[in-house]
């Protein structure tokens, strides 16, 4: 599955998720993820220990996902960031 992943320095690329699980797990870099729904066609997946494990900050994914959702403040993504398709 094609998946755009947001680096914790800012740059983006394209990736092909691998099949299941893992394929997040991998792209993330981490051991446990959780998704962030960011609109109907967009869910963006992080890693759902980042703060508790010394991630490095994910600027670029914490202003877009304020952005999306119109916050003045959020709580800091850190880690890589995987931005895919929604759920349909």
């Amino acid at each position: 599955m094609k998946a755009l992943r947001i680096n914790t320095d800012g740059t983006y690329e394209d990736i092909e998720l691998a099949p299941g699980l893992k394929g997040y797990y991998d792209a993330i870099g981490c051991q446990t993820f959780d998704m962030v729904r960011l609109s109907e066609d967009c869910d963006m997946w992080v890693d759902d220990e980042g703060l508790l494990n010394g991630s490095e900050l994910n600027l670029l994914a914490t202003s877009l996902r304020a952005m999306m959702h119109q916050l003045r403040y959020d709580m800091p993504l850190t880690g890589n960031a995987v931005l895919t398709g929604g759920a349909n």
